[in-house]
């Protein structure tokens, strides 16, 4: 803690240097970040520590600050650090040894390097500063349902090393690159993978997602922070708002673009996918605009709308009232579990002169969180006042009172006054109740004149309601999941999302004034920012018979340009702070004048260079670190580390909590339940239904029971915004608005919790324990070995396998006194506890 404050005070005064530097005019153009890579002399020691130069530079840090480095770490703790590190999951028992020579090192180092799960689990790194996700986010959040190419395009770059520089301009400009690969295209979807506001024909959706492009380029390829200048002047960084707006030229002309690329066959299969998801969704649109019978039940004084079915109604009364006061109370059972409807609700009409036509109080609109009232015409409905927040429950009663036919018409919800209003186009009728995509009760019924006589004390009988007839033989929810089996069809046909230019004609740009899209200033030219590179980048104009204006690649030329004094740094940086905790630039993501200094900047320097000489490859830059001295230190702190405590000097090999994906996907694979299958569309593994429901979109399947199907690595779980996956979100998984370039780590009472009481733990300690006895019986000892040896990748110590034999003899006194399946759930016990240990979710 003092640690933090100390930290976090000299942050404060730096800002404030910077801030009175900026105010004077003498805001630093030269930051270090922005000046070209140096040679670097290797520091010279008298030490047999290094083993390669990384390890120079930072003993050279160490001895300046009176530390040595800490031991080396054991062999089982070394490989096991390797695996979880580059591949995310643990070695099988027979990479496990006692020693480990530097040759058999550089040898493990070189099979997790060639391994297809290293894809996956560096891969995770770039889709989090990539906000990759498989659905557009905000209120509808309607589905991205080939998004997931992107993904595995990621993970298939990181596998065949490719290039940085090339994987720069693929993202940035791979339509113009290559517009005859179907990758070239999906790597764009970069640009297209933020969180999509609405309709992109509108100006203001749409600069706001050319913000969102602007700001993660410059974030993620180049530490800075340009998006803050899109409404003036950058704070500190030396960048203008003419800087934003020249980036924004250079993508102003592109637009989304679901690009095809196959053969004829495929293209034919495509046209014709597409024409029977649009007659489907044309059945639809007219089955549910008409109002449907359903299936009604009226037993004891309750009327019950017993089935599902969008749009139901039923009426009753008299069409020649003219002024009444109805009361009941109802119940809204449940809401459908099939692709939403935001018009889900309950609907009463009064002074309905038939279905279709009255003034019609909708309940529970939006997901439950309003009230609405509408004057409805042949099915049409148009608003009488605004909305009124409200929540409606499940399996609750409410009390409904609605007064109409005097001209000061008025509804109660559970005696609170919700509308009043005065509209006379409906002079008389009855009333009719129905619903959309709900199922519910109603009782209680009462009607009477303004006098008090009775009109009607309960309902009539069904046969005296009027329904509308059913639509002949069509099922709504059926044809949606034709639809979404459709939806999967084209899913799997060669398609990216993607973006590209609309012509190579470029749009014109220009600033807005204080960031507001409609009011423009002065004409911009496509431009970087000058400030940041000595390089000399122009924008001819294209050619006329060029597809794109060119800008982007002429851009992504320059991001991976090996003078650009940038990039380099960024992306070694990167791969430092993902093998370690903490880059050598703790704010990744800001070189800029508020970011951190690099605590080495001479190894930044040599690092960036060599990943510049390797060709830009990334592999390259792991080997290095995974063969250094300083990645093989113990992570035990001792009290010689006093002075480092949060091993920024890297005295010792820094511990930390595994990402999320890690602890499910460890669970998983001691279970032995995990499916290593790679690629393809994301997996929708249980989740509760109460927080399933708890979003605007009820869009995640219900799933009763998991099958290896959902077992897949986690990488793979569908990324849907208003539907965070809760097992990873409750260990820092980061929200996908945003580029996210650190996990947060926080230690919050859910996590335990989690790994305590989930279904998902509960049952994988089950799997694990059936597995360990159906293959090493019941010999107890044997068991305890083979329970650590799974979840913790080593073998326990003698008192460990004494508490192990004490636990289980506490566990079967538990279970019971038969001895069937005593020594199973004893057994399940005892993983389910190793699961829970810091040892298993913390990386040493």
């Amino acid at each position: 803690m003092k640690t933090q404050l100390m930290r976090s005070f000299a942050l404060l005064g730096y800002v404030l240097l910077i801030m009175n530097e900026a105010a004077s005019g003498q805001q630093e153009e030269s930051h270090w970040s922005f000046r070209p890579l140096r040679d670097v002399t290797i520091p010279h020691l008298v030490s047999a520590w290094p083993e390669n130069p990384i390890d120079s530079f930072i003993l050279e840090k160490l001895k300046d600050a009176q530390l040595q480095p800490a031991e080396r770490a054991t062999a089982d703790q070394l490989t096991n650090r390797l695996y979880l590190d580059m591949l995310g999951i643990l070695p099988t028992s027979a990479a496990l040894t006692d020693d480990i020579s530097d040759t058999s090192w550089s040898q493990l180092v070189d099979q997790v390097l060639a391994s297809p799960y290293y894809g996956e689990r560096w891969g995770r790194h770039w889709l989090d500063l990539a906000r990759y996700a498989d659905s557009n986010g905000f209120e509808f959040d309607f589905v991205r349902p080939f998004a997931w190419r992107y993904r595995d395009y990621v993970i298939s770059s990181f596998n065949s090393d490719l290039p940085y520089d090339q994987f720069v301009k693929e993202q940035l400009a791979g339509d113009e690159i290559n517009p005859s690969s179907l990758q070239s295209w999906v790597a764009t979807g970069f640009c297209r993978n933020g969180p999509t506001v609405g309709n992109q024909a509108l100006d203001k959706n749409r600069y706001e997602e050319l913000h969102d492009v602007i700001t993660a380029t410059t974030e993620v390829f180049l530490g800075l922070t340009v998006g803050c200048a899109r409404c003036h002047d950058h704070k500190f960084d030396p960048i203008s708002q003419k800087d934003y707006y020249s980036m924004l030229a250079i993508f102003h002309t592109s637009q989304k673009r679901d690009q095809f690329i196959g053969t004829t066959e495929q293209r034919q299969l495509y046209d014709e996918l597409r024409k029977k998801k649009k007659d489907l969704e044309q059945r639809v649109r007219s089955a549910t605009a008409e109002p449907q019978a359903g299936v009604w039940e009226l037993q004891q004084g309750i009327l019950t709308q017993a089935s599902m079915v969008n749009n139901t109604r039923v009426w009753f009364g008299d069409k020649t009232w003219t002024s009444y006061t109805l009361e009941v109370e109802f119940q809204r059972n449940r809401v459908t579990q099939q692709p939403f409807s935001f018009d889900a609700g309950i609907y009463v009409s009064v002074l309905a002169s038939d279905y279709g036509n009255g003034y019609t109080l909708q309940l529970g609109a939006s997901d439950g969180r309003e009230h609405a009232l509408h004057f409805e015409i042949d099915n049409s409905r148009h608003s009488l006042t605004p909305r009124v927040s409200g929540q409606l429950e499940n399996n609750r009663w409410y009390r409904l009172r609605i007064e109409v036919g005097e001209g000061d018409d008025k509804i109660w919800l559970d005696d609170q006054l919700i509308f009043q209003f005065d509209d006379a186009r409906h002079p008389s009728g009855g009333i009719a109740l129905g619903n959309w995509s709900t199922s519910t009760q109603w009782r209680n019924l009462r009607v009477t004149n303004r006098e008090g006589a009775l009109l009607l004390d309960g309902f009539p009988s069904l046969e005296k309601m009027s329904r509308p007839a059913n639509t002949d033989g069509f099922d709504v929810e059926a044809v949606k999941q034709q639809i979404e089996q459709i939806d999967d069809q084209i899913a799997q046909l060669p398609l990216a999302q993607a973006i590209t230019d609309s012509s190579s004609e470029a749009k014109p740009t220009n600033i807005h004034i204080r960031g507001e899209y409609n009011n423009p200033g002065e004409k911009v030219e496509p431009a970087v920012p000058a400030s940041v590179s000595n390089i000399v980048v122009e924008f001819p104009e294209a050619a006329k018979e060029s597809r794109t204006t060119g800008r982007r690649s002429i851009l992504a030329n320059w991001i991976a340009h090996k003078d650009n004094p940038l990039t380099a740094r960024v992306m070694v940086n990167r791969i430092w702070q993902f093998h370690f905790g903490r880059g050598l630039v703790e704010t990744s993501s800001n070189f800029g004048l508020l970011g951190f200094e690099p605590s080495h900047p001479a190894l930044l320097d040599w690092l960036a260079t060599e990943f510049i000489r390797s060709g830009w490859r990334v592999k390259h830059i792991h080997r290095l670190i995974l063969e250094s001295a300083t990645y093989r230190q113990s992570s035990q702190r001792t009290d010689s580390h006093a002075s480092d405590p949060d091993a920024i000097l890297l005295s010792r090999f820094p511990m930390r909590r595994h990402d999320a994906e890690v602890i499910r996907d460890r669970i998983l694979q001691a279970s032995g339940s995990i499916n290593l299958q790679m690629g393809g569309p994301g997996i929708h593994p249980y989740i509760n239904e109460e927080i399933i429901g708890s979003g605007t979109t009820r869009k995640w399947p219900q799933v009763n029971r998991e099958t290896s199907e959902h077992w897949r690595r986690s990488i793979y779980i569908f990324t849907r915004r208003s539907v965070p996956f809760p097992l990873l979100e409750g260990f820092d998984a980061p929200v996908t608005t945003s580029s996210c370039s650190r996990r947060i780590t926080t230690t919050v009472p859910t996590q335990a919790l989690q790994l305590l009481n989930s279904r998902f733990t509960n049952d994988q300690s089950l799997e694990m324990a059936r597995r360990l006895v159906r293959e090493h019986g019941e010999n107890r000892q044997s068991l305890i070995k083979q329970a650590y040896l799974r979840v913790l990748g080593r073998l326990p110590n003698a008192d460990e396998i004494r508490l192990g034999l004490e636990f289980l003899i506490e566990a079967e006194k538990l279970h019971g006194s038969e001895d069937s399946g005593k020594l199973l759930f004893s057994i399940q016990d005892l993983c389910h506890v190793l699961i829970n240990l810091n040892e298993f979710v913390f990386m040493r």
